[in-house]
């Protein structure tokens, strides 16, 4: 039997790498042999193949059977593609599995023309239902899996809470992994924490993790086969503070070359961990999600400020970049609530702050209590709030729009090294300053500016509207110092800053107010090369570029 197992995503990304599917074939490689079962991965990206391109892909590889793995950006085009499937080969036996198949079955078996829907981790189910179908059995129903001949949904998802007997797909070699951008990883399964709004957790009575030895091999592996970035899938990373420690000292002594990303939790970090991310090449990314107590609560979440902010502290003293996490739309939440996260956010001086309106999974806690919080939100992926209580729909629509004056502003420029400084000389709020930013841009004479400009420009703007017209050189000098540093750190062999203050002076402007910079220190307009020098940044004055 041809079995296809096929993974469909947004565009080529270390997010698209399709571990899941990889998972599943390493699995039914071990448990049948070949003569028995052929096994093939395929890969699709939405910003590269049309949907009848998929089709015609699929259809040319002549299988037997096809996994489908289903998530909420993929689910319509996974739906369409099941219908043409049943019409143009009705013999194919069609599979569905992943995240959004574990979380609503019921819609998706409704709209989709799928044989059978496995709920959890399909490395457990799909073995004895592949071994039912090669014996010409029907596999249903059981525990796990849905199947359209019974049409019940009476079933549980099923879990590997042994995941490290599962034979590892890296060191089995069951991809070409140098293929891809970057790889996603996992050290554990599961989440300790229940938040509502996330399936995450559900399911699951306690985290699982991965043998050590199995681990440091397969980062040796990753080392040999010269990969440049990993993201670990893990949930909460530093939830085990122990288990974490391991697993950056394996990194340490295996692949400190490679760029990591993790997924922690800022009120369960302290300064041995932080000193640990330090160590190796990597990124965090904090869920803050929001400062409300109230909405917090609602959701099953707890805030911790004064832990929060010393653990971000912690990483700035140790110079681990990291970006946070907001949600607007959550329940007991307001938009003058969410301004007031997003002030907090920022302050915390983050490399990147992403901003996502809330998403009413199916199958969580929190669409469980939808009616009794009054929440609209659209019922077809990718299930994003509308409007509730305290949040109506016109303040949802402010959010989206200040979301996109945030990315706008804060994206590039090494933003988190000025941002606070120069939002502080204005004597607005950092939301403040940010409002009118978007809209700014679409109204601008000059938005086919690069967006470095674009912020001078409005930056200038602001600190004269505010009646701080004496900020606005230092404020200039930050911008394009950092913007030349940034630069330089995405690959530029060399940039040139022109300033009207000295590179050493300006490292002084969190301790003086920009209004007086020219007070204390000598201004006059330079021209200063930014370069780098084995991993070191080096500033050398220069006279005016012709």
């Amino acid at each position: 039997m041809k079995f296809l197992l096929t993974s469909i995503s947004s565009e080529v990304s270390t997010m698209a790498f399709p571990l899941g599917v990889s998972i599943l074939k390493t699995t039914l490689d071990n448990e049948f042999p070949k003569e028995l079962l052929e096994t093939k991965i395929i890969q699709f990206y939405l910003s590269e193949s049309s949907e009848k391109n998929i089709l015609d892909q699929i259809l040319s590889a002549e299988p037997d059977a096809i996994g489908l793995s289903i998530y909420i950006w993929n689910r319509s085009e996974i739906v369409t593609l099941t219908k043409e499937l049943k019409r143009l080969r009705p013999e194919i036996i069609l599979i569905g599995g992943g995240a959004e198949a574990t979380a609503n079955p019921g819609s998706l078996m409704k709209d989709s023309v799928l044989d059978y829907i496995i709920l959890g981790d399909g490395e457990v189910v799909l073995p004895g239902v592949t071994g039912s179908i090669l014996k010409g059995e029907d596999p249903g129903p059981k525990a796990g899996l849905i199947s359209r001949k019974t049409s019940s949904l009476n079933t549980v998802p099923v879990y590997n809470t042994r995941p490290g007997e599962t034979p590892s797909s890296f060191l089995s070699k069951t991809l070409d992994i140098g293929l891809f951008p970057g790889i996603l990883w996992e050290t554990s399964r599961g989440c300790p924490y229940n938040c509502s709004f996330c399936y995450e957790s559900k399911g699951r009575d306690k985290t699982a993790t991965y043998p050590y030895d199995r681990l440091a091999g397969e980062l040796q592996f990753f080392s040999e086969n010269d990969i440049c970035q990993i993201f670990v899938l893990d949930p909460s990373f530093n939830s085990n503070k122990k288990h974490a420690l391991k697993i950056l000292e394996l990194i340490k002594e295996h692949c400190p070359e490679i760029q990591f990303t993790f997924e922690i939790k800022g009120e369960e970090l302290d300064e041995e961990l932080a000193r640990s991310f330090g160590e190796i090449n990597c990124y965090l990314q904090i869920g803050l999600q929001s400062s409300n107590p109230t909405a917090l609560k609602n959701v099953n979440r707890f805030f911790n400020e004064k832990k929060f902010t010393a653990g971000c502290n912690s990483l700035h003293n140790n110079g681990v970049p990291f970006g946070l996490d907001l949600i607007y739309g959550i329940p007991g939440d307001s938009y003058t609530y969410f301004l007031k996260s997003m002030d907090f956010a920022l302050s915390q001086k983050p490399q990147n702050l992403d901003i996502f309106p809330l998403a009413v999974l199916p199958g969580t806690p929190l669409a469980e209590r939808a009616e009794e919080f009054g929440m609209d939100y659209n019922r077809k992926s990718p299930y994003l709030i509308i409007a509730l209580p305290g949040f109506p729909e016109e303040d949802i629509a402010l959010a989206e729009v200040l979301t996109e004056s945030a990315d706008a502003f804060l994206s590039g420029g090494e933003t988190q090294y000025w941002f606070t400084t120069i939002v502080k000389a204005s004597g607005l709020t950092p939301s403040d300053f940010l409002s009118g930013y978007y809209e700014w841009i679409k109204k601008s004479e000059n938005n086919d500016f690069k967006p470095e400009k674009l912020r001078e420009q409005y930056t200038e703007k602001t600190l004269l509207s505010t009646g701080n017209k004496a900020a606005i050189k230092a404020a200039m000098s930050l911008m394009r110092l950092y913007g030349a540093i940034n630069d330089i750190l995405e690959g530029s062999d060399t940039a040139i800053a022109e300033i009207y203050f000295n590179p050493d002076d300006l490292e002084n402007a969190e301790m003086v107010n920009l209004s007086d910079f020219s007070t204390y220190f000598d201004e006059r307009l330079q021209y200063w090369l930014v370069y780098q020098e084995e991993g070191e940044l080096l500033f050398a004055e220069i006279v005016k570029p012709t």
